[in-house]
């Protein structure tokens, strides 16, 4: 089969790739970054996610994965998926505006019947949208050809993207058309020979999934977070000490609840949380619904980042001088995405304070360093070690394998002050009391 992608970005690289280890598929990359088109062709992926450099070898290899910035080569296809970017508005709303341009240049370019499907995350509705401008540029060149639109939401997760999408939960396919939903069906189908379902529903619903889902996901996260915040606040207030981690086990295994996303940290960020879900309060906003949940999800997840780096500022009174060695810049492991990290605020908060800051992380210090660049007060290292040396305390940001099991000699040796915050509890299953026995001033995430 053949497959326009339309966009090369995270969701469409991936996207493209999975769909060319099918040596039967050819895969017509199409990407206004010319820049980008060329590390393509020679082999180099521009975004770090495992197991992607292996596909992309493969896939110029067989020949079927055809990078390119001649739009009008997607004409050949039978089905076309949108994966262009859908950043946020200045008022939280999606900015559709690359997703128009790609619907106008199809409507430029369409020949035969083909399928045009959306993987890009889109507010309910989008779909007709895309229809009208594709319908009018046909048109325009007074010709009659036959098209549908469809919605098939991604549900990528960065650091296991690449398996997510071999071995998916589900697949969302939303169209009107029997006609649309057998290609797609066909194209997807080989994705789901591990039992999981194929799941049917028209495109206003499916494009609905993957906001609904996002959302979730992020309530679940905010509500650990001020979980966490309560067992912290009732340590101090009662005198007693509380864990929130024994909480989240008795609360966890009532199988109604389930225990995925329950786990407290720094703060979501990401691609698609802070931006998905405050697309969805938007979308409510749009019609006239006053959201009490879903409006506040974001606001609950920044006031929590907030309330960890006032743990910070409580324990010293004043950080002017200090000097603070972080452990981890992305968002999550496994991937080099800082957009929206915990770790921007940090910094951002440290250094206007006057404290300087020693930085390491393992794939997205060049990321970090777009927003921060290095300066007198903001150094970034090689190795977490090095990172430590003559600080006042040891801030872990992001769960990347690598600082799970520290050496605590070498802390003690590097550091100048014996204090560590713990913002992802990686320390909690014992490692914490022989940080404590070691002579450490130990903080973590509702844990006294």
């Amino acid at each position: 089969m053949k497959i326009a992608i339309h966009g090369l970005g995270y969701v469409g690289l991936i996207t493209g790739l999975c769909f060319a280890e099918n040596e039967d598929n050819t895969i017509i990359g199409c990407e206004v970054d010319s820049q980008k088109v060329e590390m393509l062709k020679q082999g180099k992926p521009y975004i770090y996610e495992k197991g992607i450099q292996d596909l992309l070898n493969d896939a110029l290899k067989r020949g079927n994965f055809i990078p390119t910035t001649d739009f009008s080569k997607t004409s050949e296809a039978t089905i076309d998926l949108i994966a262009v970017g859908t950043p946020s508005n200045p008022d939280g709303s999606a900015n559709l505006k690359y997703v128009e341009e790609v619907a106008i240049n199809i409507g430029k370019n369409i020949e035969n019947y083909k399928v045009i499907a959306t993987k890009s995350t889109i507010p309910a509705g989008t779909h007709l949208t895309i229809e009208r401008l594709i319908k009018k540029e046909i048109e325009k060149r007074n010709k009659n050809i036959e098209f549908d639109v469809a919605s098939i939401p991604e549900f990528l997760k960065e650091g296991t993207a690449v398996q997510d999408f071999s071995k998916p939960d589900r697949i969302v396919i939303g169209t009107n058309s029997f006609k649309a939903k057998m290609l797609l069906e066909k194209l997807f189908k080989p994705y789901v020979l591990n039992g999981h379902p194929i799941i049917h529903m028209n495109p206003l619903e499916s494009e609905m999934v993957k906001y609904a889902s996002n959302g979730m996901l992020a309530l679940k996260i905010a509500f650990t977070e001020e979980l966490a915040q309560l067992a912290d606040q009732l340590s101090s207030h009662l005198g007693v000490e509380v864990d929130v981690l024994n909480v989240l086990k008795g609360m966890c295994t009532d199988s109604r609840i389930g225990n995925q996303f329950f786990k407290p940290g720094p703060g979501y960020g990401g691609s698609c949380f802070p931006k998905d879900t405050q697309a969805l309060a938007d979308t409510a906003k749009t019609i006239g619904l006053d959201t009490q949940i879903i409006a506040n999800i974001n606001p609950t997840n920044e006031n929590h980042k907030d309330f960890l780096i006032d743990k910070i500022f409580s324990h010293y009174g004043n950080i002017t001088g200090k000097t603070f060695g972080i452990w981890g810049l992305a968002f999550k492991a496994e991937t080099d995405d800082v957009r929206d990290s915990a770790s921007l605020k940090l910094v951002k908060r440290l250094t206007e304070a006057g404290a300087k800051v020693q930085c390491f992380d393992p794939k997205a210090t060049e990321e970090f360093q777009k927003h921060f660049p290095e300066s007198e007060s903001i150094k970034y290292f090689k190795d977490k070690y090095s990172t430590l040396k003559n600080t006042d305390a040891l801030i872990v940001m992001t769960e990347w394998k690598t600082f799970r099991t520290p050496d605590l000699e070498l802390l003690i040796e590097n550091m100048d002050e014996k204090t560590i915050f713990d913002f992802r509890n990686l320390y909690a299953q014992g490692l914490d009391k022989q940080m404590k026995d070691s002579g450490f001033e130990y903080y973590g995430v509702g844990r006294k």
